[in-house]
C-alpha cells in the first residue's frame, strides 16, 4: 500500500537565538516540558526574523542582544497535538550586550512569555549531548556550528 503524505495543518516561521556566553549556550523550556529548546518564537507579519528574535528576547528575558548572525535555517516537520506541522526556523548566533548580568547566572533563570512561565539555563557542550532537545537535530547542529549559513531539513519520527 502506498504511503500517504502527511497533511500539513500548520506552517510557521520561527526565529531562535543561539546565545553564547563563553563556551555555554542558553536554552529554555516550560516547567512542564520534557525537552529543552533555543529561546525564540514566531515571526509576526511584516517583521523580519532578525527583528523577531530581538523582540522575543526582550519580551521573555528583558535583555538586549549584541550583534546577530544567521547560523542556520531549519525546515522542521513534526507532529504536535495530533497535527502535522512544517516550521521554518531561522537560527541566529548572538550574545547578550556587554555587561549583562544574565551572563554570570548559575542555575535557573526565570523568564515569561505572556503568562507562561519559562525556565532558562546555560549548558556546556558536554551537557548538551545528554539533553532531550527540540528539534532533535539541535545538539549536532550547535556542536557543528560553522562560519557559513546551513540549510537543514528535519523530519521528526
Amino acid at each position: 500500500m502506498p504511503k500517504t503524505a502527511p497533511q500539513i495543518i500548520m506552517i510557521k516561521v520561527r526565529a531562535a537565538a543561539i546565545i553564547k556566553s563563553g563556551n555555554k549556550i542558553l536554552l529554555h523550556k516550560t516547567p512542564s516540558d520534557d525537552f529543552w529548546a533555543l529561546p525564540g518564537g514566531s515571526v509576526e507579519l511584516s517583521e523580519t526574523s532578525a527583528e523577531a528574535i530581538r523582540r522575543e528576547i526582550r519580551e521573555e528575558l528583558h535583555e538586549e542582544l549584541a550583534d546577530i548572525r544567521l547560523s542556520f535555517v531549519v525546515e522542521n516537520f513534526f507532529r504536535h497535538k495530533g497535527l502535522d506541522n512544517h516550521e521554518i526556523g531561522f537560527y541566529y548566533l548572538t550574545s547578550f550586550t556587554p555587561g549583562s548580568a544574565i551572563n554570570k547566572v548559575e542555575g535557573e533563570i526565570p523568564g515569561t512569555e505572556e503568562k507562561l512561565r519559562l525556565v532558562f539555563r546555560w549548558f556546556s557542550p558536554a551537557e548538551l549531548r545528554s539533553l532531550p532537545m527540540r528539534p532533535s537535530l539541535l545538539c549536532d547542529a550547535l556542536l557543528a556550528e560553522g562560519k557559513t549559513v546551513r540549510h537543514l531539513v528535519h523530519h521528526a519520527n
